[in-house]
Formats: C-alpha cells, structure tokens, sequence
C-alpha cells in the first residue's frame, strides 16, 4: 500500500520507496493514489521522476482489479513457469502375436472324503459292589410298590370281621387317653366286663356289630360301583402284582388289604375248557368219594385221557359255547379288542 499506518509516503526513505516499488500487490484502482502522492513530492523532483516512471512501467496497471495478495516478504525475481512435464501417454500393449487359446471349462474339483471322526470310546462302567446292588434292587422294588399301589385303588374297609366283642371294646376305649399301659388296663377292664355280660347284652352288642357290617357292605359296593370294569380290572392286575412281590420278598412293605382282589359281579368271566365240565361232573357223582383231592384228580385226569373223540364231544360243546359268551361279553362290558379264542380242549 502506498499509505501505511497513517504514514505519508514522503516520509518514507528511499530505501522503503523501492521496497513498495518491488511490491507485486499494487493494483490498477490504486495507481491514481500513487500518482497523486507522486505530485505532492514536487520538491524532490528526483524521487517523482523515479517513482512515476515505475508506475507507467508497471504491467499490471490496466489489469481489473483484484483483492491484494499478502505480502510474503519475497523478492522480486521474475518466475518462470515451468514447463509442464507431460508423460508420454502410455501406449495399448502390442498384442500377442500368438492368439490365445479358448479357456478350457475347469473341472469341478472331486471334493475330499471327510475322515470320519473317531468314536468317543465310552466310558467304562462302574462296576457295583454287592451292598450296591442290593440297594438299587430294594430301591426299584419300592418304586414298583408305589406305582402299583396308586393303581390297586383304596376301597373302604368291609369290616367284615366286626364282632360284638370289637363293637364292646372300641366303645369302652372310646374316651381313654394316655400312654400305651393305660391303654392296655382299660382294654383288660373291658374284657372282664364282656366275660360277665348277659344274653340280651350280648344280643344287643351282635345287633350292632351287623349294622357296621351293612354299612360298611354298601359303602364298599358304592366304590365298586362308582369305578369302571376296566378301572377294576386294572387294579385287581396291580393287587396280583403286589402280591407277587410280597411272595417272592419277605422284607417288601405291602400292606394286607393289597393283597386281597376287589370284588366286581361286572367282571367277565374267563372261559371253561372241556375238562374242567368233566371234572364237575365226575366229582358231583359218588365214585370217588371219601379220596383226597390229590388222588382223586388223579384218577379224574387219567379217565379224560382215555375217553375217545365222541365221548369228548358234550364237554367240548359246552367249552366252545362258554368261550364264545366270554369274547361277546369282554367287546361289550370292557370295550377292548377280543383276545384269540383260547383252544377248548386239553
């Protein structure tokens, strides 16, 4: 800038004159300023005559105007462009000569054969000492109790074995309480009183046994009645098992009443085969009385053996007919698949 700071160029030292006059930022709209600033320097004809002849030899003076650069402080060494280096452009490849053949199709690579993986080699055994076995053969026979038992079903008590004298004693325990022997004196004292009773205090203590037993008789056919032949059929099955159990293990906790078969008149009966109506008949009649059973099924049996085909014939009718009742009655009643038909003769 011609002015800086404030400061007139007259000022300025010649020094600084060339300094501005080197300067590449001054533009078109600035040269009439310097021209102006030029003539107030009138007296110092040496330095006007030098400045204006830099200003007219400026090039860029009838340039349009553009913002200054900042000064960085360079010299005023003319720059010459450098000439552009421009690669040779590169040149398409010479083409082969030989011309490349058709790509062959590749063939699909054989896929390899996974090795089969090596079994885990299983683990051996541990073997069970014999205090072990025996637990695990008493614990799974307590598991079979149990399913068994949820199975069999739980009627009422029959009472069938209700007397005067168990009538007579729970009413005189009745109201004792306290241990074991005071238990065991009121029970005594009961049965010093029975030993004394009357025929009508006898009468009367049997009339009552008999009402428990009805009682306990139509409770029981209630049950019976309110299950299904099916549903007995099924735990009169478990009650055979239990009772297996009891027999062949004498420490197995199967209580009595599991023991004994539930009662149901709907139950099918299983058919007779042609022996059995001769052994009826044959012992219905006196010529083997006064025999034990043992020997006179002996003899019975070896009488069938020899009887011939058409002396066999009756029974075997009456077996066949018996078999035929039986599968009508197991499709209606139990509502299961008839099982084959059983062979009538022995």
């Amino acid at each position: 800038m011609i002015f800086q700071s404030g400061r007139s160029i007259a000022c300025l030292s010649q020094l600084k004159v060339q300094c501005l006059h080197s300067r590449q930022s001054l533009v078109s709209s600035k040269v009439d300023r310097v021209a102006g600033a030029i003539a107030l320097l009138s007296p110092y004809s040496a330095l006007s005559s030098y400045l204006c002849a830099s200003v007219s030899a400026r090039t860029y003076a009838g340039r349009p105007a553009s913002r200054p650069k900042q000064h960085t402080g360079r010299s005023t060494s003319t720059r010459v462009p450098k000439a552009a280096s421009k690669k040779p452009a590169a040149q398409p490849a010479a083409k082969s000569a030989t011309k490349t053949k058709k790509a062959t199709p590749k063939k699909p690579k054989a896929k390899r054969a996974r090795k089969a993986k090596p079994k885990s080699k299983s683990k051996a055994k541990k073997t069970l000492t014999e205090a072990q076995k025996a637990s695990r053969a008493v614990k799974e026979r307590r598991n079979q109790i149990q399913k068994y038992k949820a199975q069999a079903l739980t009627p009422p008590s029959s009472r069938s074995r209700t007397t005067a004298w168990t009538v007579f004693a729970a009413e005189s325990v009745k109201g004792t309480k306290g241990t074991k022997p005071a238990m065991a004196s009121a029970f005594k004292d009961a049965g010093v009183k029975y030993r004394s009773f009357q025929p009508e205090d006898l009468e009367h203590y049997n009339h009552l046994a008999n009402q428990v037993k009805e009682q306990a008789t139509r409770d029981y056919r209630q049950f019976i009645a309110s299950k299904s032949p099916s549903e007995i059929k099924q735990a009169n099955n478990a009650r055979r098992q239990l009772k297996r159990i009891a027999k062949q293990n004498k420490n197995a906790r199967v209580p009595p009443a599991y023991k004994v078969m539930l009662k149901d008149e709907r139950q099918v009966k299983h058919p007779r085969i042609a022996y059995n109506y001769f052994y009826t008949e044959r012992n219905a009649s006196n010529d083997y009385k006064g025999m034990a059973v043992p020997t006179r099924s002996g003899l019975l049996g070896k009488e069938w053996k020899e009887l011939s085909a058409s002396a066999k014939k009756p029974y075997e009718d009456k077996a066949a007919a018996d078999n035929l009742r039986y599968r009508q009655e197991v499709k209606t009643v139990l509502g299961e698949d008839v099982p084959p038909p059983k062979k009538v003769t022995t």
